[in-house]
C-alpha cells in the first residue's frame, strides 16, 4: 500500500508555541534518547534508535550539537541545535572569496585576505589610562603578546557567540592562557566533555536569549520544533540592561552601533537587537509566553511592547 502525503494521519493533541525572551542555565548537551524521555516525559516504543550526533553528508563530516537551556520562569527546556562540519567556513561572491576566522577568546571574523584581520583580533590589547588608546600588552620577551587564531569550520561562529556569552569570563581580563578552542576533531567524534565538564560549575553563567519554540503532540511523540536566534545572546546579569531599555521604548538608539566612551556597555545590547529583527519568528521583547497571534506584532516590524503594557518585562530582577 502506498500512502500519498494527503493521506497521512495527522498528528493528535495539543500545540504549544512559546516565543520571546528566555534566561536559563545549560543543563544538557546532545541528551541520550532515555535523557529525553526523562526530560519530556516521551513513552518507550518499540524498535527505538540512539539519537545520531554525527554522521557524513557528501563526503564531509559533520556534529550537531544540541544546547538544552531550562528557562526560570516557566521551567520549560528551550533547544538550541547547530551543526559543525569538517569544510572550512567560506564563500565566493563577485569573484571574491571571504573566509571566517576565529581566535582563542572565541571572536570570529569574516575578511577576503588573512592580512585584513583587525590588530584586535590577533593580539592582545588593553586600554591606556591616560591616553585612552588600545595598546598591544608586551611580553616577557619585549614582544607584543599575540593570540592563535585559525580559520573556522562551518559552523564554528555560531558555537563561539554562544560560548562567549556563556562563560563567566571577564573579556577585559582575558590573558593568552584564556582559550575557548574546542578541537573541531572531537566534535566530529561527538565528543561534547569540554562543554559539559562544566555544567554546574561556576565557570558557567545563565545566558538570555530570543527564541521560538513549538511543541506538537504527534504519532511519533511530542515533536519540537525550535529557532533560538543565531547571535542573539546575552550574558544572564545584562537582562537588566534589556528590560531599561525596553521600558522607555528606546530601541531605536540601536539603529547605529554605538561608539564612544562606555559604548562597550551597549555593544552587546547593539548585536543583539539587530539578530532579534533578522528573525521573521520573532516577537516582542518579552519573558517566554505561550503565543496569541491576535496580541503580537513581529520583531520584523520593530514594534515592541512597552513596558507599561507588560507586567514581567519591568521585573528588573528577571
Amino acid at each position: 500500500m502506498v500512502i500519498k502525503p494527503s493521506e497521512r494521519k495527522p498528528g493528535t493533541g495539543t500545540s504549544e508555541k512559546l516565543i520571546g525572551i528566555f534566561k536559563g542555565e545549560l543543563v544538557k548537551v546532545n541528551p541520550t534518547l532515555q535523557e529525553k524521555k526523562e526530560m519530556y516525559g516521551w513513552a518507550d516504543k518499540a524498535d527505538e534508535k540512539e539519537i545520531a550526533y554525527t554522521g557524513e553528508k557528501d563526503g564531509k563530516d559533520w556534529s550537531r550539537l544540541c544546547f538544552v537551556f531550562l528557562d526560570e520562569i516557566t521551567k520549560k527546556y528551550v533547544e538550541y541545535g547547530l551543526f559543525i562540519s569538517d569544510e572550512l567556513a567560506e564563500f565566493e561572491k563577485d569573484g571574491i572569496t571571504k573566509k571566517w576566522y576565529v581566535n582563542q577568546w572565541g571572536q570570529t571574523q569574516l575578511v577576503d585576505d588573512e592580512k585584513n584581520l583587525f590588530k584586535s583580533f590577533t593580539h592582545i590589547q588593553k586600554q591606556n589610562e591616560d591616553t585612552k588608546e588600545w595598546e598591544d600588552v608586551i611580553g616577557e620577551n619585549g614582544e607584543p603578546v599575540k593570540l592563535i587564531y585559525r580559520q573556522a569550520h562551518k559552523g564554528e561562529t555560531a558555537l563561539y557567540s554562544l560560548l562567549r556569552n556563556l562563560v563567566t569570563q571577564s573579556w577585559f581580563e582575558a590573558d593568552a592562557d584564556t582559550s575557548l578552542f574546542i578541537k573541531p576533531q572531537h566534535l566530529m567524534r561527538g565528543a561534547v566533555k569540554d562543554i559539559t565538564s562544566l555544567i554546574g560549575t561556576d565557570s558557567f553563567q545563565p545566558v538570555v536569549g530570543m527564541v521560538y519554540v513549538e511543541a506538537k503532540d504527534t504519532d511519533n511523540g511530542v515533536q519540537y520544533t525550535n529557532n533560538c536566534v543565531d547571535g542573539a545572546w546575552m550574558p544572564g546579569w545584562k537582562i537588566k540592561d534589556a528590560n531599561i531599555n525596553s521600558a522607555s521604548n528606546s530601541w531605536s538608539k540601536f539603529e547605529i552601533a554605538p561608539k564612544g566612551k562606555g559604548s562597550y556597555k551597549l555593544k552587546d545590547m547593539y548585536n543583539y537587537y539587530q539578530s532579534v529583527k533578522r528573525c521573521k519568528y520573532m516577537w516582542e521583547l518579552q519573558p517566554l509566553h505561550v503565543f496569541q497571534a491576535d496580541k503580537f506584532q513581529a520583531a520584523g516590524n520593530q514594534t515592541f511592547v512597552p513596558a507599561e503594557n507588560t507586567t514581567e518585562v519591568t521585573n528588573l530582577d528577571y
